[in-house]
């Protein structure tokens, strides 16, 4: 990520490291994984990258991960997130399962975040550190594109309990605007969890997202919460109706923005593909494309969902996802072969979650040998980020792939995603 970081601001190694004052020996160390990224550096880099405390973030997360004692990291132990105070290298340990309790009734009692609130005694909620917070979103969502979900829930948590010690603090005409941005984190949350294979998690944040968004009557969030029920109801379970009926109670939600309801069409083609339903998926493919013709809210970056792939490329997606869960082959690897290099400089999950609808494609095309190779390289990629949505997918060219049981590339696919 700090590589990436790096490239995209047009910096050499050499620049990076005179401007942060360091050896040009460290930068690289730290960028290969040779050495540790240290407080001190993180903080720097921050500034001369101007990600807004973001690689501090990453960086500070001691404690965060399962206790010995956890349930496997689904969220049932005392962990700790380190809040970090914003202007100072100080943080404060919050308890992760006393604020997860808290947030879910709206209340702060006994002492938790006693001691955060304390810190943040002279920290002034106003918009310049709404400003920071909104950047280390930027940030960590960034990171999430090329980092395993569950290092970044840590951090994503301690933000919210930040804002949520801030937000009640807030003047009146900035209340609002930390409300939108908490359930922004909560959105966040909730996908990285759901990458993470933790369901209870992901919706759990989901909910936290819609009851931030009903606060604030932000409209757009309250609609997005369903789309993403209706995407865990396809990455969970394959349920394609269930996913048309969360889809449809999004499109119920009056004065939303059409970009939202073009999301929740495209989850109920999804759906109705799922079920074996053509004519209904493209019937709701023709509204999507309807809605996404440009208007006022495109290239928005401040609405709900995931922006790592152009807008150019999401109705092929889209199709191609809808005609490969009905069975499609060579169609589905005209329309996505020739955008995989765009789509996964964009996001690597995004580009691993492709070549597995893709591998799909080639296997309905009766290309076994293709679609095993493009599924054993997602699963690569899987395994660097850690992506359910990319091992479900992968899944489904299973039952395909059985055709040729005497394969020994269809044999080691088989093995490899049963494990």
């Amino acid at each position: 990520m700090l590589r990436q970081l790096r490239l995209a601001r047009g910096l050499t190694l050499a620049t990076a490291a005179s401007r942060v004052g360091c050896a040009e020996s460290l930068m690289s160390q730290v960028e290969t994984g040779h050495r540790g990224l240290q407080p001190w550096l993180a903080t720097a880099l921050d500034m001369v990258y101007d990600t807004g405390g973001t690689i501090t973030a990453l960086a500070d997360t001691t404690g965060t991960g399962p206790s010995d004692n956890d349930d496997g990291g689904h969220g049932a132990t005392d962990e700790v997130v380190l809040v970090l105070i914003p202007g100072r290298r100080a943080s404060i340990p919050v308890s992760r399962r006393e604020l997860l309790a808290a947030l879910g009734i709206g209340a702060v009692g006994g002492s938790l975040l006693g001691a955060l609130q304390r810190a943040l005694a002279d920290v002034v909620p106003d918009e310049e550190v709404l400003a920071e917070l909104e950047q280390t979103l930027t940030g960590l969502k960034a990171a999430g594109r090329v980092m395993p979900p569950a290092r970044l829930i840590g951090p994503l948590t301690a933000q919210v309990a930040l804002i949520e010690a801030l937000r009640r603090r807030a003047p009146a005409p900035l209340r609002d605007q930390f409300t939108v941005l908490q359930a922004r984190y909560a959105e966040s949350l909730s996908w990285m969890a759901e990458e993470a294979d933790d369901l209870n998690t992901a919706l759990y944040w989901t909910d936290r997202a819609e009851h931030w968004a009903h606060i604030c009557d932000w409209r757009a969030m309250v609609a997005y919460a369903h789309v993403r029920r209706s995407m865990l109801a396809i990455s969970y379970a394959g349920d394609g109706l269930a996913a048309v009926e969360h889809a449809q109670l999004a499109l119920r939600i009056p004065r939303v923005t059409a970009r939202i309801r073009a999301m929740a069409c495209k989850q109920a083609a999804y759906g109705y593909a799922l079920a074996g339903q053509p004519d209904a998926s493209r019937y709701a493919l023709d509204e999507t494309a309807a809605l996404l013709v440009p208007s006022d809210d495109a290239g928005r970056h401040d609405l709900p969902g995931q922006n790592s792939v152009a807008d150019a490329d999401l109705m092929a997606i889209f199709t191609a996802t809808c005609d490969v869960y009905l069975g499609a082959g060579d169609r589905v690897i005209d329309s996505l072969s020739p955008r995989m290099t765009s789509i996964g400089t964009g996001s690597q999950r995004s580009g691993a979650i492709t070549a597995a609808k893709l591998a799909q494609a080639y296997a309905h095309a009766g290309e076994p040998g293709l679609a095993c190779g493009l599924i054993l390289s997602a699963l690569d990629t899987a395994a660097t980020v850690d992506s359910l949505t990319t091992r479900s997918e992968l899944r489904r060219a299973l039952p395909t792939l059985a055709r040729w049981p005497g394969r020994d590339d269809v044999r080691e696919v088989t093995h490899r995603l049963a494990a």
